[in-house]
């Protein structure tokens, strides 16, 4: 850093020095539509006036040197600075990259003593997926009242890019209802951030400061956008999203937002909630089954009855109406229903459908049934059963009265 005694230059950005020539990465964020300023403080930390002859831009890397070059902005030169006096001189650029770090070279010459060319300032810029802090830093809030809080800090996601988005999760929605989530976005970073983006889409008319798309098995929107654009550090803006299931869906509503941001990217989201039907009926035996599936049963003694059982429940939030079920495609033995469903099932609750069957002889046999139900979207439910006839060894159980502690003999 040149002589104790004479003068001796001490550079600083972000609150840390930068050593002469050793590149320091910068906790912040530099940006592709906004200019960033990098602000360095020069300080003669020696015991002599320090004389600042130039300060000029060296190398660099993924920095916009042709459509839009980087600005110095300094006092004018030559510069003295007293013992302890300090200096800013900063650098706005914009970054080529979404991906790479911005990298830059500040050199600056002085009369330090002993002499040299310059001092070299190296500072690398963090850019989306960097993992850097940012000037604006949202963060983002659910609030659905009295169910559901959420809070997640969230990374940039370009728009057609194919950045991940991040999946949150709100609790279940009733079919054929709707509910309103309110989207708080605080600013968490250090600098305010600007919302919108009129080249977003070039489909839409004006700026965007937010948006909702994607969405399925249920209809979702904005129901009030940002009220501003504008938002400073430690302040937050509200988005209201309304979203509808219809009365005939099932599985899982899903919609992504993106609140728009005028330094460039966008950050996103994706919401899920499962849908729970108002009539809804599962079938099992042992194991869940599908609607349309086959339930292959194994082998079953031939020219003897079995019988089969199946559990039919209602796994939705009002009464399941049921109807008779009906055999169909029998071949390779017979099939006769022994047990049919109750017609009424309440919710959570349980029926049975139970077939006998005979396979004729050891060869393939199936057969099909059908339920209709009161599910209108999924009516009725269809089931192939499949098997094979064959002998069935019994492992057996030994007679309590052939052998064992239990036999005629015991205490009298």
């Amino acid at each position: 850093m040149g002589s104790p005694l004479g003068a001796a230059l001490i550079v600083e950005h972000d609150g840390k020095q930068v050593a002469d020539g050793v590149p320091l990465t910068s906790r912040l964020r530099a940006d592709r539509f906004t200019p960033m300023p990098m602000s360095h403080t020069l300080r003669n930390a020696g015991t002599a006036p320090l004389t600042i002859s130039s300060i000029t831009l060296g190398t660099t890397a993924n920095v916009n040197t042709t459509t839009t070059p980087p600005m110095l902005s300094m006092p004018t030169l030559p510069l003295t600075l007293a013992p302890g006096a300090t200096a800013t001189v900063d650098v706005s650029f914009l970054t080529t990259s979404t991906t790479q770090r911005a990298r830059y070279d500040l050199v600056i010459a002085t009369n330090e003593a002993p002499p040299r060319d310059s001092y070299t300032v190296t500072i690398n810029a963090g850019v989306a997926g960097s993992g850097s802090s940012w000037p604006g830093d949202l963060r983002f809030v659910f609030i659905e009242p009295f169910v559901f809080t959420y809070d997640r800090r969230l990374e940039e996601s370009s728009i057609g890019s194919g950045a991940t988005q991040f999946d949150t999760y709100g609790p279940p929605i009733p079919a054929g209802e709707s509910r309103v989530i309110d989207i708080v976005a605080t600013n968490f970073g250090v600098q305010t951030i600007v919302l919108g983006d009129a080249e977003y889409d070039a489909n839409d008319a004006g700026v965007q400061l937010a948006r909702v798309y994607g969405a399925m098995n249920c209809d979702a929107g904005l129901e009030t956008p940002p009220p501003t654009d504008m938002v400073p550090r430690g302040t937050s803006v509200v988005t209201r999203v309304r979203f509808s299931v219809p009365a005939n869906a099932t599985g899982q509503c899903t919609f992504s937002f993106q609140q728009v941001s005028g330094f460039g990217p966008t950050t996103g989201l994706r919401y899920n909630a499962q849908i729970r039907n108002l009539q809804a009926v599962t079938v099992s035996r042992g194991a869940p089954l599908a609607d349309g599936a086959t339930d292959n049963v194994g082998v079953l003694a031939m020219g003897a009855e079995t019988e089969l059982t199946w559990l039919v429940r209602n796994t939705g939030t009002q009464p399941l109406d049921l109807r008779d079920a009906v055999l169909s495609n029998v071949t390779g033995g017979t099939a006769v229903i022994r047990h049919q469903p109750l017609r009424v099932v309440q919710p959570e609750q349980a029926t049975r459908i139970t077939v006998a069957v005979t396979p004729s002889g050891a060869a393939p046999f199936s057969f099909a049934w059908s339920l209709p139900h009161s599910v209108v979207a999924s009516s009725p439910f269809d089931l192939t059963v499949q098997g094979t006839g064959g002998v069935v060894v019994d492992a057996g159980v030994p007679d309590a009265g052939t052998g064992g502690t239990g036999g005629s003999g015991g205490a009298g």
